[in-house]
């Protein structure tokens, strides 16, 4: 077998396609295929895999040397994040003045790079009190702006805790705000299911970001209401709090763990978690308010130890107000971002009963590696409703609904915290200055941190980095990012036939996959019509044992994550070769020769052995 196929995607998508053999062909064991020529077109697409994606999100200083003063006070509390913009193939050019980062305003939406960094900030963003949009200030040119997200003035998404199978489950209800707060209301419901939980809340929240004296929506975060009844109430066991969601949520795949949870549970004899007697739960939310004997009010915080669990109390405070029912009681928690006058940005939990500051937590970077929920126990004879904000309440991909830039509300000009960005898209050099208010000396942990950067083809050509200014950067005055479209190799590509037994492989530094590439195209020229011709054809072994029929083939051009890839359009050609191996063939000749030699040698030796023993007798 020694064929020429000449293979094209004429009226198929140029990506992925399936071509017919005029007839069928066997392809005997030891046969191998290669690419001979090719030719293929690229568009202004851009194609993004984990090669080209990765970038870094540093808001502050976290920890790194700088040059804070009273008037520009460093953020030291926020780790950095690195970010991934979503796989496949993203045009690279749109028209000017559409927009991403708001449903309301053209261009949404659009399968854009602009779109992709937006919906990559808003969506990975751990600290989503900031949200991005941004613009096309040309066809070909970009800018983006953070600014403070609003919310709904709604209830929040509350839903009964995992472990609650056995008991009725708390009964929530929601209550629509109209001209006063939203809430919800958390009632008791039989024995057991006691616990329920909200969705992510962020603890990177600022109340005075909100317009003072607006009763539809009031500068909380997480108010509990416990209720004037008139009489005496029973809490049999009530407290509410902040978890950690790991706290709640490592139980969609495991059972329950005392060290993992946010309730200490006694264990019964066939070793499940005795639910149905609240009064044998221990508290182990990390910031909580509990109703002790007598009805007194006390705040409680835990540590967070190394393995990211609930550690040991570390702050008990009593209130010194106590709930009997006879008044109503407020116990809230409330974060705030504030300059403390010393050259530093603080992000504080206080915690409060009607109204009073009661404690204050500061609040670091350990708190801040983790994301959190409300949550709640309640065993009582009353209700208690509770109004703050969780991720549903807020009002994403609507930039115009801002609360102001990222540093200034609208309704706080003097700024809430000097809250400044550094936009990374290549690794950082040790020692290297970012200019950005304060001026901050990257040290070899961010250094370390920026080395899996690599989505060069929006980096600064100037610095590694961009200053985004929370003061100052809005719609109106968005920062610019380069796209390096000149600069930057068209994406590579590999070239796959899916329906062929070969296994080559596709390995990174977690994994491995088995891949049917018979060629791999690494741009150097960034062409739109790039041509396939190998300097040596490789030829690649098809690793069928027994003889087979082929009468098709399917072609699939692959990113490198051997995701089919997006970015050709018009007509891929391929001239593939499909061969018996001449070496094996050469070999089998060689094997027969040598048989055939041996069988004349053996031959000849036996007519001679014939003949000595004529001669002998």
């Amino acid at each position: 077998m020694n064929r020429s196929i000449l293979v094209s995607s004429i009226n198929q998508n140029p990506n992925s396609f399936q071509v017919k053999l005029p007839e069928n062909i066997t392809v005997q064991p030891n046969s191998e295929i290669g690419l001979v020529r090719g030719t293929v077109q690229q568009n202004y697409i851009h194609n993004f895999d984990s090669t080209n994606s990765r970038f870094s999100l540093l808001i502050g200083q976290y920890n790194m040397s700088n040059k804070a003063t009273v008037g520009t006070s460093a953020v030291e509390f926020l780790p950095p994040q690195s970010m991934t913009l979503k796989p496949g193939s993203w045009n690279l050019k749109a028209v000017t003045g559409d927009t991403a980062g708001d449903s309301t305003r053209p261009g949404f939406g659009g399968r854009n790079i602009l779109t992709n960094l937006v919906d990559t900030f808003n969506e990975q963003n751990r600290y989503y009190f900031w949200q991005f949009g941004g613009k096309w200030t040309s066809d070909s040119a970009i800018a983006i702006f953070p600014y403070i997200c609003d919310h709904h003035p709604k209830g929040c998404t509350w839903s009964n805790a995992i472990l609650d199978t056995e008991g009725a489950g708390l009964t929530i209800t929601t209550t629509a705000p109209g001209a006063a707060k939203g809430f919800n209301t958390i009632q008791t419901n039989g024995a057991g299911g006691y616990l329920a939980v909200t969705d992510t809340t962020p603890l990177c929240y600022s109340y005075n970001a909100l317009p003072a004296g607006v009763a539809s929506k009031p500068q909380l975060w997480g108010e509990y209401t416990l209720p004037n009844t008139g009489g005496a109430v029973n809490p049999v066991k009530v407290f509410g709090g902040l978890i950690m969601t790991q706290q709640e949520d490592y139980k969609k795949n495991q059972p329950y763990l005392a060290e993992k949870d946010w309730l200490g549970i006694p264990i019964d004899n066939q070793g499940s978690p005795e639910l149905l007697d609240s009064t044998k739960y221990i508290n182990k939310m990390i910031f909580s308010w509990e109703l002790r004997a007598g009805g007194q009010i006390w705040f409680v915080r835990r540590e967070i130890n190394d393995e990211g669990e609930a550690g040991n109390i570390i702050d008990e405070t009593n209130s010194a107000v106590t709930y009997v029912g006879t008044t109503q009681r407020l116990v809230d928690f409330l974060p705030q971002l504030r300059s403390n006058g010393a050259g530093n940005t603080v992000n504080e939990l206080l915690g409060r009963v009607d109204g009073v500051t009661i404690v204050t937590y500061n609040l670091t970077a350990t708190e801040h590696q983790y994301d959190w929920k409300h949550a709640i126990c309640q065993d009582s004879d009353f209700d208690i409703n509770f109004t703050g904000v969780d991720k549903s309440t807020y009002i994403f991909n609507k930039y115009t609904d801002t609360l102001g830039n990222m540093d200034k509300p609208l309704i706080f000009p003097a700024g809430i915290g000097n809250i400044n960005c550094a936009l990374s898209f290549e690794p950082m050099n040790r020692e290297e200055i970012m200019v950005m208010g304060p001026d901050t000396t990257v040290n070899s942990e961010y250094q370390l941190f920026s080395q899996p950067n690599n989505a060069k083809i929006l980096a600064d050509n100037a610095i590694n980095y961009y200053y985004i200014n929370g003061n100052t950067s809005d719609f109106a005055a968005p920062t610019g990012l380069n796209l390096n479209t000149s600069g930057v190799d068209g994406a590579s590509f590999h070239i796959c036939i899916d329906n062929l037994p070969i296994n080559n492989f596709n390995c990174n530094g977690v994994s491995g996959l088995v891949t049917q590439r018979i060629y791999s195209h690494y741009d150097d020229d960034n062409s739109i019509r790039e041509v396939l011709e190998p300097d040596n054809i490789i030829y690649h072994k098809l690793h069928n044992k027994q003889p087979f029929m082929l009468d098709h083939l399917r072609i699939r051009v692959t990113d490198n994550d051997n995701r089919t890839f997006e970015a050709l359009m018009n007509t891929t050609l391929l001239n593939l070769h499909i061969r018996e191996n001449p070496h094996r063939v050469y070999q089998d000749i060689d094997k027969m020769v040598r048989s055939l030699a041996q069988v004349m040698e053996n031959k000849d030796t036996t007519e001679q052995n014939f003949i000595l023993a004529n001669n002998v007798f």
